[in-house]
């Protein structure tokens, strides 16, 4: 058979036993009655839904999965994370849904797990993350390309325009 098959089940086989042991690590024994909520967490990370964009996790959404998980009587959930990150608030809100469980809770990262994702994960008690995940980036940066040298240079003027003397205040 082809290498990359077998790499693929050995892998497969690696995160499975990987989150069984972090699983019960903490104290928990599985008696086999337990029940495991996977719960994929997928796109951008913003405080309300976007009726335009279904790929976004919001606070909201992640409250609404957890209440389900408990209905459905699981007693671990597992956060399958590929995001970006995004708003610094709702990732906060996702952090404080997740701490809020009486129940066992693990972060598994895929592709991407950045900036508020990474941070909502910090309210699981495990994270797992694959070698090849790329997470991390906590923080703001911004730039810009600064063009006022070659404005003058061709006679650009900047002019602002307000209707009133403290608009610009």
């Amino acid at each position: 058979m082809d290498k990359y098959f077998f790499a693929g089940v050995g892998g497969l086989l690696l995160v499975t036993v990987s989150i069984s042991l972090i699983a019960t690590s903490s104290g928990d024994s599985f008696t086999g009655q337990e029940k495991a909520a996977v719960i994929s967490l997928d796109g951008a990370i913003t405080s309300t839904s976007d009726s335009f964009n279904p790929q976004t996790v919001t606070p909201e959404r992640v409250r609404e999965l957890n209440s389900k998980a408990q209905d459905r009587g699981a007693s671990v959930i597992i956060y399958e994370w590929n995001s970006g990150g995004g708003a610094v608030v709702a990732s906060k809100e996702i952090r404080r849904e997740i701490e809020s469980l009486d129940m066992p809770t693990i972060c598994r990262f895929r592709d991407v797990a950045a900036s508020g994702a990474y941070l909502a994960s910090l309210g699981c008690d495990r994270i797992v993350a694959d070698s090849a995940s790329i997470t991390g980036s906590i923080g703001v940066k911004s730039s810009y390309i600064e063009f006022s040298g070659l404005m003058n240079e061709l006679g650009v003027e900047y002019v602002n325009i307000t209707s009133g003397s403290l608009k610009d205040a």
